[in-house]
């Protein structure tokens, strides 16, 4: 999302640069020379790359409306006793999300899983059940 409302703009001011964009979860190869430039999401720490953050995330669970009427969600302890839906892409996982609130999540099964980081949401607002 911040990378397209820009992308005109920059072919306007750089018209002699050959932009080519890819989207994949898999790192690329710098020594092909055919790429410059990865945007990558996640935590800084890769070897033998420059790293510049664009911007910071702010990670929350979402739930449905009609769901929390019913199943209140106070603190992320609270989270525990639900069916947590959770993508299967190593972005971000809700053992990393409950480690930063504090809160072991080792001993939670995680049934319910998609593949994509944007299923989720998508699962969570139809009431999707594993």
């Amino acid at each position: 999302m911040w990378l397209l409302p820009r992308l005109e703009s920059f072919q306007q001011a750089n018209g002699d640069i050959q932009l080519n964009l890819a989207c994949s979860y898999e790192d690329v190869s710098f020594t092909s020379g055919y790429y410059d430039i990865d945007m990558r999401h996640g935590y800084a720490n890769w070897r033998d790359i420059e790293v510049r953050t664009l911007r910071n995330e702010f990670i929350a669970p979402l739930a449905s409306t009609r769901y929390l009427e019913s199943h209140p969600v106070r603190t992320p302890q609270d989270l525990l006793a639900h069916r947590l839906i959770y993508s299967e892409t190593q972005l971000v996982q809700w053992k990393q999300w409950f480690g930063r609130t504090g809160v072991s999540a080792a001993h939670k099964t995680l049934r319910a899983r998609t593949c994509r980081s944007r299923l989720p949401h998508s699962a969570s607002a139809l009431r999707l059940k594993a």
